[in-house]
């Protein structure tokens, strides 16, 4: 029930990336016979794409989770910049929001976490960048594999005697049978908008690894609110 559930929420935004005809292409990379193709942008794409992406949004991180037999979701208030390195800065991570990934066996951890009021910055790394075009040559799509850098986030909470290291550990592709969904982005340039998912897999607390037995979703989306000038 648990992965069924949350498996319902990762095809909806996986949908909302993947438009139409270009869905099966984005989760096969393979053509379709509807007329779309998809292939890697080239050198010169990739930089004009970065072009327009880059820049400082304001947005909003949401989060999914399990409590008891219900999935949940939150979301917190975000500011984060795309950088021409092909990188996301995402500040004002709040530590809070973890604490719903740890069980029992981190119980002070968790305790703490609930009451925390610090924040933290997330590094994403942009990738393997691609686009779909249509029967006639033109670009319909375009989107990037989006995943913190090395599919880590780490970060240490105090709180009196304690300190914890804590890292959450992410996939770059989730894979269900028979298909794969890509950690991934997209911007809308008339929308000037950005829009991530984000594959969640565990907590790792002071090197130990707290398992889930599901695979959870971070949704990043913002309005572009000013350029970069570089």
């Amino acid at each position: 029930m648990k992965k069924s559930t949350i498996k319902n929420y990762l095809l909806l935004i996986v949908a909302s990336f993947c438009i139409s005809a270009t869905f099966t292409s984005c989760l096969d990379d393979d053509d379709n016979d509807s007329g779309y193709d998809t292939a890697t942008m080239t050198t010169e794409e990739v930089n004009a794409y970065m072009a327009k992406v880059t820049g400082n949004y304001e947005g909003t991180l949401k989060y999914f989770y399990i409590k008891g037999q219900k999935t949940l979701a939150d979301s917190i208030d975000v500011t984060f910049t795309v950088n021409s390195d092909k990188t996301i800065e995402v500040k004002n991570v709040a530590d809070s929001l973890w604490n719903v990934y740890l069980n029992e066996t981190n119980n002070n951890v968790q305790a703490a976490l609930k009451k925390a009021t610090t924040a933290n910055t997330m590094l994403i790394s942009m990738n393997s960048f691609a686009q779909t075009t249509d029967s006639k040559g033109s670009v319909t799509e375009q989107w990037f594999y989006a995943v913190p850098k090395n599919n880590k986030y780490e970060f240490q909470y105090t709180n009196g005697e304690y300190n914890w290291e804590l890292c959450a550990n992410f996939m770059t592709i989730y894979n269900e049978y028979p298909y794969q969904y890509p950690s991934m982005g997209m911007y809308n340039d008339s929308k000037r908008s950005l829009a991530i998912v984000m594959f969640f897999k565990n907590m790792t607390v002071n090197s130990t690894i707290q398992q889930l037995d599901y695979v959870s979703q971070f949704t990043l989306s913002g309005n572009k609110t000013f350029a970069i000038v570089n």
